[in-house]
This record gives structure tokens, C-alpha cells and sequence, in this order.
């Protein structure tokens, strides 16, 4: 009986252990099992998304100042939603486009986020902005004059982005000459030549440059000298005696000499005139430039032309008349004589035109610095017993540019 006892007691404590064998196992199993739901389920309800890999290309284009073309996509999936903050005025919206206007140009980064399903990419993307065509204006500079006032002239940054500022980048402006910052110039100029470039910079870092060549000419004799006192010298009612009468003389001469100055070429001739009237203001008045080298009008170098519509004109606004010339090299002695021809004007019994050129008054320049060709093709001094005894000089200024 006990080693019934035994094997029962056995066959309990091996039933007994089965159980807590299977329990345990069931229990550890169970365990395993619950451990693995747990760490399953957990991690699926508290998964964020995942960081995948795409690819975000960009269409369209970018220009300073103007409405941006942007568009963002990406390879992984059409749906993907883009974020960023913005950058210099351009804005990434959800879709992928990128609206605004630019504040700068060059390199502009974005540190998007894309994201689609449970997936998302983060990428630096490099926008790079392109300028606004532009230019600088005027494209060249008025001729200008030797001590002149240098005024209302501007320079204009057309294109630009913002606020500009000019600056002067090769070469230098003549002495006398600014340009303030935001482009206005003034000054009195010095004689001479200067090669400028001048380059104008926009708020969002454009430029555009321009180049000048700017002449500053020479008007010999001008401001004629405070002085003189402006005549007409009318001879009765037959006209003037510096310009169209009854003795039907061709030209009047003014006599120069620049032999102390730098001038070698002459560009334009100035007159001033004090009459002018006509019922043909198409009639042309030739102007003459002569070596006089000699003592008296001889060789022609060269000249220009005015009309009586002209003349006229610049009359009424009390300015003088400036007709371009072509006289490349004066003569070596750099003495010479500019004459205004009047053989063109009327003087006849039924029509008379009127026109005289202002000169000072007689003994006002000693010896006079006029001549006058007659009728009879004849060189005359003014101060000569063959012409009008007096010593006087006409408002007829030459301009030598460099």
C-alpha cells in the first residue's frame, strides 16, 4: 500500500508537475505571447511617420521682383504635401507651388518638409533667382560745357527691385562733376574727357552698368564779357550793318586765335543773333570755318548750316544758335575765321529779309576781330576806311570738344 501510496503519490506528483509544467509554459508562453501583442500593438497604435526616400525636383522659374513659376514635386507620390517657412518673399504652399515675388537674387534654400501616407522627407532645396533685365539710362550723357552748370540730369535704374544706389566703378567723373547716390548729378565741369562706368545695384542685389564717354567742350569766348554791350548798328532803313542790307555784303567774319590753348579741332559754332525775320523760314544760313593763318579769311576747313526757322526760334527764347561743324584738325597756327554766309537772304524791292548778329560795341575789342566779304567777293577789316570804321567783335563763339 505505501508503494501504492508511493507510485500514487508519484503518479500525483507527476500529474501535478505536468500541470505546472504545461501551466508555466502556458503561463510563460502566454507571457511570451502577451509580451508580443503588447509590444506589437503598442508600437503600431504609437508609430510616427517614416522617414522614406524621394526625390523633389522643380519646374518654373524665379526672378527678382516678379511673380515666381516655382513648382515643388516629388517622386514618391503625387498627393505629397509640402511645407517650409518662407524664404526672401516666396512662399511654399501645401501643393508645391511657390507664389510671391523675391526680395533678393541668387541662392535662396528651403528646408522642406515633404510628407505622403505615412512617410516623410526632409531636404534642403536651393532655389536660385534670376535678375530683372536692366539697364541704366540715359545710354549717353548731353555734351556739356566748360564751366556750365551741370544740372537736370538723372540717372534711372530701369528694372530695378527696390531702392537703388549708384556708384561710379571705372574712370572718374570730370573735375567739377558729382553723382549723389540715388543717381542725380550737377556740378560745373573742367575741359576734358572721362571714360565713366557707372553701375546702379538694386535692393534685391541686381545691377546693371553703362559706360559714358563724356566730353566736357570748350565755348571760346563764352560768356562774352560782362563789358560788352550787345549792338545791332541798324543803318536807317536799309538794313544792318551786321547782317543783310542794301549793300548786299556775302559774309561776316569773327577772327580767332586759340594758338595758347590745347584746342585742335572745332565741333559746333554758338551765335547770337539780334534780328531775325522772314516769310521764308526755310531759307538756309551757311556757316564757314577758314584757315587764317594769313591775316584773313583763305582756305575753307569746313562748316554747318542753320535755318532762318531756327534762328528765329532761338531768338524769341533769348538763346543763342548752335550749329554742328565739321572741322577735324585746325591749321597749325590754330588761327582761323568763322563766317556766317547771307547771300541766301533777300534784299530787293519786294522782299527785304531782316537779320543781324549781335556784336559789342565800337571800342569795345581793339583792334576789331570782324571782317566782312562785299559784294565784291573782297575781304574787308571792320575798322577799315572800305568797311565801317569800327573796332568791334561779333557774338560768335567756336566750341572745341576733346
Amino acid at each position: 500500500m505505501s508503494a501504492s501510496g508511493d507510485d500514487a503519490a508519484s503518479s500525483g506528483r507527476d500529474g501535478t508537475v505536468e500541470p505546472n509544467e504545461a501551466g508555466e509554459d502556458g503561463a510563460v508562453d502566454g507571457g511570451d505571447a502577451g509580451a508580443d501583442s503588447g509590444v506589437d500593438s503598442g508600437s503600431d497604435a504609437d508609430a510616427g511617420p517614416i522617414d522614406c526616400p524621394t526625390t523633389i525636383t522643380q519646374a518654373g522659374s524665379a526672378v527678382a521682383g516678379e511673380p515666381s513659376t516655382l513648382k515643388l514635386t516629388s517622386s514618391a507620390n503625387a498627393s505629397t504635401v509640402f511645407s517650409a517657412a518662407p524664404q526672401s518673399g516666396l512662399v511654399l504652399n501645401a501643393d508645391g507651388t511657390i507664389t510671391g515675388s523675391a526680395t533678393s537674387s541668387g541662392a535662396i534654400t528651403f528646408e522642406v518638409t515633404a510628407t505622403w501616407a505615412q512617410c516623410v522627407s526632409k531636404q534642403s532645396i536651393v532655389i536660385n533667382v534670376g535678375c530683372p533685365t536692366q539697364s541704366v539710362t540715359p545710354a549717353s550723357l548731353p555734351r556739356t560745357y566748360e564751366h556750365a552748370s551741370f544740372t537736370g540730369v538723372s540717372l534711372a535704374h530701369v528694372g530695378r527691385v527696390g531702392a537703388s544706389t549708384f556708384a561710379v566703378t571705372s574712370g572718374a567723373w570730370p573735375a567739377g562733376v558729382t553723382m549723389a547716390p540715388d543717381g542725380t548729378m550737377g556740378g560745373s565741369p573742367a575741359f576734358g574727357m572721362s571714360h565713366v562706368v557707372v553701375e546702379a545695384r538694386d535692393a534685391a542685389g541686381c545691377k546693371a552698368t553703362v559706360t559714358y564717354d563724356f566730353p566736357v567742350c570748350r565755348r571760346h569766348g563764352w560768356p562774352a564779357p560782362a563789358a560788352w554791350t550787345k549792338t545791332n548798328y541798324p543803318i536807317g532803313n536799309d538794313g544792318w550793318v551786321n547782317g543783310k542790307s542794301v549793300f548786299l555784303d556775302k559774309e561776316k567774319a569773327a577772327y580767332f586765335d586759340l594758338s595758347t590753348t590745347t584746342s585742335t579741332s572745332i565741333s559746333e559754332i554758338s551765335i547770337l543773333v539780334g534780328k531775325a525775320q522772314t516769310d521764308s523760314p526755310s531759307i538756309v544760313i551757311p556757316i564757314h570755318v577758314y584757315d587764317g593763318t594769313s591775316g584773313s579769311p583763305d582756305i575753307r576747313l569746313g562748316g554747318g548750316a542753320a535755318t532762318m526757322a531756327t534762328l528765329m526760334a532761338d531768338l524769341q527764347a533769348d538763346r543763342e544758335t548752335t550749329i554742328p561743324i565739321t572741322v577735324t584738325t585746325l591749321p597749325a597756327s590754330k588761327k582761323f575765321f568763322v563766317s556766317v554766309e547771307l547771300t541766301n537772304l533777300r534784299w530787293t524791292a519786294t522782299a527785304k529779309d531782316v537779320f543781324s548778329i549781335f556784336s559789342n560795341t565800337d571800342g569795345q575789342t581793339v583792334p576789331s576781330a570782324i571782317w566782312e566779304k562785299q559784294s565784291n567777293n573782297q575781304w574787308y577789316r571792320y575798322n577799315t576806311a572800305a568797311s565801317w570804321k569800327l573796332d568791334a567783335s561779333l557774338y560768335v563763339f567756336p566750341t572745341s570738344c576733346p
